[in-house]
C-alpha cells in the first residue's frame, strides 16, 4: 500500500464495499472501487477479516461473513451515515443557490466526481 491516509482508504474500502455487496444500498457510490487500488482493498479486507476477534470475540462464522459483519457494525454506520448527511446537505444547499463547494480534508470523497 502507498503511503496513504489509512482513515480514508478504509472509509473508500466501506463504501466501496457497500456499493459492490448490497442489493439494496442506503449510498450508492459507483466511483469507490475505481480509486481504491485491488491492492489496497484486498488488503483492508484481509486486515479487517483477521481483526475480527478484536470487534467480535464471540463471532463465528466464515472469512466472508466477518467482513461483512465487520463493515455493517464498525465501518458503514459512521462512514455511509456521513456519507448521506453530505449529500443531502449538497442536494440542499444547491436548491438554495450555492454553486460553489469547497472539500477540506476529504481523502478518498468521490463527491467531486458524482
Amino acid at each position: 500500500m502507498k503511503e496513504n491516509s489509512l482513515t480514508a482508504l478504509v472509509s473508500c474500502f466501506a463504501r466501496c464495499y457497500h456499493y459492490k455487496n448490497y442489493k439494496y444500498r442506503i449510498f450508492s457510490d459507483n466511483i469507490a472501487e475505481k480509486i481504491i487500488s485491488e491492492e489496497e482493498y484486498k488488503a483492508i479486507a484481509n486486515n479487517m477479516t483477521n481483526g475480527i476477534n478484536f470487534f467480535n470475540p464471540n463471532f463465528k462464522g466464515t472469512k466472508e461473513e466477518a467482513l461483512r459483519w465487520i463493515v455493517d457494525n464498525q465501518l458503514s454506520p459512521s462512514v455511509l451515515g456521513r456519507s448521506i448527511f453530505c449529500e443531502k446537505s449538497l442536494s440542499t444547499a444547491y436548491k438554495i443557490g450555492c454553486r460553489e463547494y469547497l472539500i477540506f480534508a476529504s481523502g478518498y470523497d468521490t463527491f467531486a466526481y458524482r
